[in-house]
């Protein structure tokens, strides 16, 4: 899933106009949703709204549907208003059970490291 924002523009009475896009890189599917900010809720919300309930009708098979759970989980956790550092830690850890556990450009450690301003794998030794 690729998920960018984009600004659209100003409209008088509303503001500053956001398409949230997230594009199904595997099937070709597009999303799309208009807001009136730019916040990681609002990209949680696209998720919640339009992508998992398009897969939750149309179904995938075999180990896209088992990425798909993990997906959902990690969408679950990603919606919580404050999510903690322990649930970046969750997010992290269903990220490595996608793709078969795949080849990674960025490892769980290294995104921890660069990205959290403590990394909490560093807490928990």
């Amino acid at each position: 899933m690729a998920q960018d924002t984009f600004y659209v523009g100003t409209l008088k009475g509303v503001g500053r106009v956001y398409q949230q896009t997230a594009i199904d890189t595997y099937s070709k599917v597009a999303f799309a949703k208009l807001y009136d900010r730019k916040t990681p809720l609002t990209a949680a919300d696209l998720m919640n709204d339009r992508v998992v309930p398009f897969f939750e009708r149309f179904p995938l098979v075999g180990q896209k549907a088992r990425d798909f759970e993990l997906f959902k989980s990690a969408v679950a956790l990603l919606s919580k208003p404050g999510a903690s550092d322990d649930d970046y830690v969750a997010i992290l850890q269903l990220r490595e059970g996608m793709n078969r556990g795949g080849k990674r450009r960025y490892s769980t450690t290294r995104i921890l490291r660069d990205y959290t301003p403590t990394s909490p794998l560093d807490a928990k030794r």
